[in-house]
């Protein structure tokens, strides 16, 4: 019973039914990057041409830094917190996932760019909120993909979600940017989102 329990909670996404709690990350209790992967490419298989999708990755800003310097405990808790923050913000047919390090990866099946966006300044804004005065400061960087017609396989997403998060830890962390699979990214300015979340 338990077992299944898990096994819903991960998402109704295709491709996770092979998904088993023995394989989550035993730092996050989050299924490892490989497996929402699979459900993209899953997704990108059958699901009908022009339907939405979007992935978002994350990543703690600074984060060899940050494990070089905290002891085991102190990494192990910002990694469970932070992944704690994304699957708050997830909903049940969304899928996360744990990177190595401190990376994150996310599924949004049947969300477009805006909602993307927005659920990535949630979460940007909630990790900040989480660390704000609790001895050293975590923030998270992140960079969205999303289908827009031009993309024909799960590995163009995932490579443009990747260019897109080097381009918000270039411009400093802690921030959103947006992909696109032409190559180019752009950053959404860390103040306007942040005043935007607020109110």
């Amino acid at each position: 019973m338990r077992e299944a329990k898990e096994a819903v909670a991960v998402g109704r996404v295709p491709g996770t039914e092979a998904l088993r709690p023995r394989e989550n990350d035993p730092q996050t209790g989050l299924p490892p990057a490989r497996l929402v992967e699979g459900s993209l490419a899953s997704w990108f298989s059958t699901s009908r041409r022009g339907r939405k999708c979007s992935v978002v990755k994350f990543e703690i800003d600074g984060f060899e830094r940050y494990a070089r310097r905290q002891d085991d405990e102190e990494v192990d808790l910002a990694l469970f917190i932070v992944g704690l923050v994304l699957k708050s913000h997830a909903h049940r047919k969304h899928l996360v996932g744990r990177c190595p390090g401190g990376e994150f990866i996310v599924l949004l099946p049947g969300v477009g760019v805006r909602r993307a966006v927005s659920f990535s300044k949630q979460v940007t804004w909630d990790v900040a909120s989480q660390f704000r005065g609790n001895g050293t400061p975590i923030t998270v960087s992140s960079g969205v993909a999303s289908q827009d017609g031009s993309v024909t396989h799960h590995r163009q997403l995932l490579a443009t979600a990747d260019s897109a998060l080097r381009a918000a830890k270039w411009q400093g962390g802690n921030r959103v940017a947006v992909g696109s699979v032409s190559g180019q990214s752009r950053w959404l300015p860390q103040r306007s989102w942040l005043e935007a979340v607020r109110s």
